[in-house]
């Protein structure tokens, strides 16, 4: 056996109430100084691990998103041709630029936290302290997926890298689908998270595993998509290896694979995706043998 039955039941719960109070206190500071900044042009929400309550003890950054909803990147591509030049023909581009955002943002922060705050590929990296969280800052527009040039089908928030790559995501409706899983699962969903991610780290620190095999996300991703029978049991080992036993399975099927999705589902988990079955496959094999009892 590679971890006890105890191990398991720790891995498998939220984190304190003192890391939480910390998550609170990040998310608190930056708010307040966006609010003063922008006022109610912008939103400011948690996405990732610490707003899905997926987190383990090694997550040690919480990501905040800061959304100005008064400019928005359009994603017209799933129109008809016809339709997407009817759209841009009366597209007018705003004369304020996502870069003026992010700067703005920057330099807010930098003002509220001074010598705390680092520029990174994709986030404001600010620094913690023994009361709040480090906070990787996302600044975003918002961002609308259309299915017609004047309807607006799903509303999410898109950025761009420093190095100038688009990035689009669907943070609330990846949050409410997690929600939805984990109430049909009798709440073994997270735990289940919890528990393989956990798996991952312990396999990287042993190196077992390079970390760069599966992120946190796609774990996550790959345990929403095993359907909900696959959750009973009367043990976290059990449940967790019937969990990963499906997912090896499925990723030898190229019939059920195709169809796996971001919990979003607004997006293919492998389709068109830097990610492989292989991936999965590898992971889901290590933590096989890792939960052996």
């Amino acid at each position: 056996m590679n971890v006890s039955d105890d191990r398991l039941a720790l891995w498998a719960r939220p984190l304190s109430e003192t890391e939480d109070a910390k998550c609170v206190s990040a998310r608190e500071q930056i708010t307040q100084a966006m609010r003063a900044k922008f006022g109610n042009s912008v939103r400011v929400f948690l996405q990732g691990s610490y707003a899905n309550r997926t987190n383990v003890r090694q997550d040690s950054d919480i990501d905040i998103v800061v959304v100005h909803t008064d400019f928005y990147f359009p994603d017209v591509s799933l129109l008809p041709q016809e339709q997407q030049s009817t759209y841009w023909a009366s597209f007018k581009p705003a004369t304020y630029t996502y870069d003026d955002f992010r700067n703005e943002v920057h330099t807010t922060l930098l003002s509220t936290f001074p010598s705390m705050v680092q520029p990174k590929e994709k986030c404001l990296k600010v620094a913690g302290n023994t009361t709040r969280m480090n906070a990787d800052v996302i600044a975003s527009f918002t961002h609308h997926r259309f299915y017609s040039p004047t309807d607006i089908e799903h509303t999410g928030i898109a950025f761009n890298t420093r190095s100038g790559t688009r990035v689009e995501s669907f943070p609330e409706q990846h949050y409410d689908n997690g929600v939805v899983k984990n109430e049909s699962t009798g709440r073994s969903y997270k735990q289940v998270v919890r528990i393989l991610k956990n798996v991952r780290n312990a396999l990287i620190e042993s190196r077992s595993i390079d970390e760069k095999l599966v992120s946190s996300f796609f774990i996550e991703c790959l345990v929403w998509n095993v359907p909900d029978e696959y959750f009973e049991g009367t043990s976290n080992r059990e449940i967790a290896r019937a969990v990963v036993a499906k997912i090896w399975h499925d990723m030898r099927d190229p019939n059920i694979s195709k169809d796996y999705l971001e919990i979003s589902k607004l997006f293919w988990l492998f389709r068109g995706q830097p990610r492989t079955t292989a991936q999965a496959e590898a992971f889901m094999l290590k933590a096989w043998h890792y939960l052996e009892p």
